[in-house]
């Protein structure tokens, strides 16, 4: 009784945690602790016609690759069979709740250390926000804003394969910290919209479809900066 117990409130604990990475990562499993790795291909080139012998023209591929492992976390509460007797306070079920939720927050660190840390890639050696990724806003352009907003988007649009292929991605989540919440919130669904506000004002509609995104562990890194991120089934984004 005391098992079932414990693992239904671990579970209720574990749920009970808002995990704000799910919007734009995908969810994956691995079977043991040895290293993953994914492996991206490269784009194809634009097809060639035949030549006049009929023979197809020969193209390479190549791939870039990224590795992670599980590891193993978790902490031991000794219950005593004093506690159990003197448990007027419910803390044999408040204990497994607490570790689920420590369990959630440590997925959500995990995630959110790739962001914070700007992790360096394995392909070129990069951090993922670089100039030369073509995905990084700097200086006064770069602040919170429709502006900011329809350069990240051509930035998006105008991304490339390995080998130069459009990819012509759009963006659908917008992530800020706390700190942005409420200019967030404001671009995406503007509440002061009054009878005479000119149509050049009103809110595009692909910004008002993105889905915010608010984690407080961005403010340690930044109270300025905000992230734009697609949907995985349209490109590899990230993977837990």
């Amino acid at each position: 009784i005391l098992a079932n117990v414990a693992n239904k409130t671990l579970r209720q604990g574990y749920q009970a945690v808002s995990r704000t990475f799910t919007a734009f990562s995908r969810q994956v499993t691995a079977s043991d602790f040895k290293p993953v790795n994914r492996v991206q291909l490269s784009d194809l080139a634009a097809l060639q016609p035949l030549n006049e012998k009929g023979e197809f023209h020969r193209t390479p591929i190549s791939d870039s690759n990224q590795s992670y492992q599980l590891a193993t976390f978790g902490e031991v509460v000794a219950v005593t069979r004093k506690v159990i007797i003197n448990d007027d306070l419910q803390a044999i079920t408040r204990i497994p709740f607490q570790l689920g939720v420590a369990a959630a927050r440590l997925e959500s660190d995990t995630v959110w250390a790739v962001f914070l840390s700007n992790q360096v890639m394995g392909e070129d050696s990069k951090a993922l926000f670089h100039t030369a990724h073509n995905n990084l806003l700097t200086g006064a352009g770069s602040a919170l804003g429709l502006t900011a907003l329809a350069t990240s988007r051509s930035k998006f649009r105008l991304q490339t394969g390995p080998k130069g292929t459009i990819l012509n991605l759009e963006p659908s989540t917008l992530i800020v910290p706390t700190s942005l919440e409420t200019a967030a919130l404001q671009l995406i669904a503007p509440i002061n919209l009054a009878a005479t506000t000119t149509p050049a004002a009103i809110i595009p509609e692909w910004v008002r479809t993105l889905t915010p995104v608010v984690e407080p562990r961005l403010d340690a890194n930044s109270t300025t900066a905000w992230y734009l991120a697609t949907t995985p089934t349209l490109i590899d984004t990230v993977e837990y």
